[in-house]
């Protein structure tokens, strides 16, 4: 048997799979717009926002389209605000938001006005106040000065004093005498233990005759020259000594106890 005579086996075919078609990324959907196909002038249909002008009174809150700056409704003056909204619920609701923050705003002002004006006010009547204070408390101490000597012209002064009531009471018609002898009156004629025992009466007295000259000065109802010989009359002008004891020996030959002053008995 030749080899032409046996049969060749059939040749078989794997069918293939078919190919997968690629995998292509979508696109996100795109926002409608309106828009004109050049091609077959065909126009898709668009979804547009579309806006109107309304106009709402601050004053009175009305509402209209019209562009009128004043208000039609209360007369005001440049009242109308423009809002461009797609609904007048939507104009309304802004234009009450824009009033609340006005309102806001005027209510933050006021108080930071009043807060101002309160400050402002009180620091003027704090010094306001003390300003008065100060002027009355300098010009009290001013008058407390004038009215207050320094101790050593004090004592000069109530020495005159002093001196003037003992002439009244030794020899009162001597002021009137139109030649008077100055250095009698002051005695300066006296001896010497006069004139130191004189001195030392004043020096002793000194309160006393001080009290007296405020009495006299605080008593305007009375006559200066009836209190300054009643005042007189009541300052012991003379120390005298009685079994080693001083006193004091009045005009109305009186003695008064050196220390307190007080009545003792009569001197004779």
């Amino acid at each position: 048997m030749s080899d032409n005579n046996i049969p060749k086996p059939k040749r078989t075919y794997k069918k293939r799979a078919p190919k997968a078609a690629p995998k292509v990324a979508e696109d996100p959907p795109q926002p409608a717009v309106e828009k004109i196909s050049h091609d077959d002038n065909s126009v898709e249909k668009v979804s547009v926002e579309v806006t109107y002008n309304f106009y709402l009174c601050t004053k009175c809150d009305f509402s209209t389209q019209d562009n009128n700056p004043d208000c039609s409704n209360c007369n005001a003056k440049s009242s109308m605000r423009l809002y461009q909204t797609s609904s007048q619920q939507d104009a309304i609701l802004e234009h009450e938001a824009y009033m609340n923050t006005v309102k806001a705003s005027l209510q933050t002002s006021l108080q930071t006005s009043l807060q101002t004006s309160l400050q402002t006010s009180l620091q003027t009547s704090l010094q306001t106040s003390l300003q008065t204070s100060l002027q009355t408390s300098l010009q009290t101490s001013l008058q407390t000065s004038k009215k207050t000597l320094p101790a050593k012209y004090d004592k000069f002064i109530l020495y005159g004093f002093y001196l003037i009531n003992s002439i009244l009471q030794s020899d009162p018609s001597s002021l009137n005498n139109p030649n008077p002898d100055p250095l009698h009156l002051a005695h300066l004629r006296d001896d010497l233990s006069l004139q130191i025992q004189f001195v030392d009466n004043f020096l002793n007295q000194f309160k006393d005759i001080k009290n007296n000259v405020k009495n006299i000065l605080s008593n305007d109802n009375d006559s200066l020259v009836h209190n300054i010989v009643q005042a007189a009359n009541s300052i012991p002008v003379q120390i005298v000594i009685i079994d080693n004891v001083k006193y004091f020996l009045t005009k109305d030959n009186n003695l008064l106890d050196f220390h307190t002053q007080c009545f003792v008995k009569p001197f004779s």
